[in-house]
C-alpha cells in the first residue's frame, strides 16, 4: 500500500494526469500486486467456499487498536445519518486517507473491513470505514434503506471529509455492493472529480469477464457459473435482508426493501 502511495505522489509530481498517464500509473499497480499475486487456500478454490470461508476464518486483527477507533456520524440527508469509524494518524491532515465502504449484509465491524483498515493503519494511512444505511445495528439513525444507487451518501461523507478535515490525499475503497458503489459516483464525477481524491479501488467486477461496474446477487455469491451452493448463499442472504422488514415502522421500508429483492 505505501508503493502505491509513492507511485501516485511520482506521477502527481510529474503532472502526468492524462488518460496516458494513468494507463502507466494503472500498469505500475499491476506490476506490484503481480509480485505477490492472490493464490487461494487448496480447500477455497472455489467462489463459494471463498464467500463462506472469509466469514469464519480467523484473522490476525488487532482488536485492541481497533476498539480504540473513534466513532462518527455523517448526516448524509435532514433525516438520515451513518455511522463510521475513524482511526487517524498523529498528523491526520498531512497523511493519505482510506475511505472504505463494506458489502452487502456487512458492516464497519466485518473482517475484511477490520483486516484492510489494520493494513493500511500500519502503512499510515488514517482510516475511515463507513456503515452503509442502516447497517451496523443503525436503524435509529434512518428511515430509508440503503441501496446500490445511493451515491449521495458517498458523496456526503467525502465532502465532509475534505471541508471540515481538510483531507487532500483520499483514497476510496468499496467491498462488493459498497465497490459498486465506489465506480458509480466515479462515473457521477466523470472528468470534474474532487482534486483530493487520488485512487479507487473496487471489488465489483470479475476482472476476467467485465469491464463495468454492475451488480447482482449471484455474482456477490460467487465468482463462478450459478451452482447450488451459490444458491443457498443466495438465499441466507436475501432471507438476512427480508427479516428486518417485520420491525419496521414505516411501510414504505418494506415497499422499498420487496422491490430491491425484485430487481435481483
Amino acid at each position: 500500500m505505501s508503493a502505491l502511495v509513492e507511485l501516485l505522489e511520482k506521477n502527481e509530481s510529474e503532472g502526468r494526469w492524462s488518460a496516458a498517464g494513468a494507463r502507466v500509473l494503472l500498469e505500475r499497480v499491476k506490476a506490484e500486486f503481480d509480485k505477490k499475486p492472490f493464490v487461494p487456500h487448496r480447500l477455497f478454490r472455489q467462489g463459494d467456499a471463498q464467500t463462506i470461508g472469509a466469514h469464519f476464518w480467523p484473522r490476525r486483527i488487532h482488536r485492541r487498536a481497533q476498539s480504540e477507533d473513534e466513532p462518527r456520524l455523517f448526516e448524509v440527508e435532514t433525516d438520515a445519518r451513518v455511522l463510521s469509524h475513524c482511526r487517524w494518524q498523529a498528523q491526520r491532515a498531512s497523511q493519505p486517507t482510506l475511505v472504505a465502504w463494506h458489502g452487502m449484509e456487512g458492516s464497519t465491524s466485518s473482517g475484511y473491513m477490520l483486516s484492510v483498515a489494520d493494513k493500511a493503519y500500519q502503512a499510515g494511512f488514517n482510516v475511515v470505514r463507513v456503515n452503509l444505511r442502516n447497517c451496523g445495528a443503525t436503524e435509529h439513525l434512518t428511515s430509508t434503506l440503503y441501496h446500490a444507487g445511493q451515491t449521495g451518501d458517498l458523496r456526503a461523507v467525502i465532502d465532509e471529509l475534505i471541508k471540515r478535515e481538510k483531507l487532500s490525499r483520499l483514497f476510496l475503497a468499496g467491498f462488493s455492493l459498497g465497490g459498486n458503489l465506489v465506480l458509480k459516483v466515479a462515473g457521477e464525477y466523470g472528468d470534474d472529480p474532487p482534486p483530493e481524491i487520488k485512487f479507487l479501488s473496487s471489488g465489483a467486477l470479475e476482472p476476467n469477464r467485465n469491464s463495468f461496474p454492475i451488480f447482482t446477487m449471484r455474482r456477490v455469491c460467487a465468482a463462478s457459473a450459478p451452482s447450488n451452493n451459490s444458491t443457498i448463499v443466495l438465499w441466507r442472504r436475501l432471507s438476512a435482508l427480508l427479516m428486518p422488514a417485520t420491525t419496521m415502522r414505516k411501510p414504505a421500508r418494506c415497499h422499498s426493501l420487496v422491490a430491491y429483492a425484485y430487481r435481483l
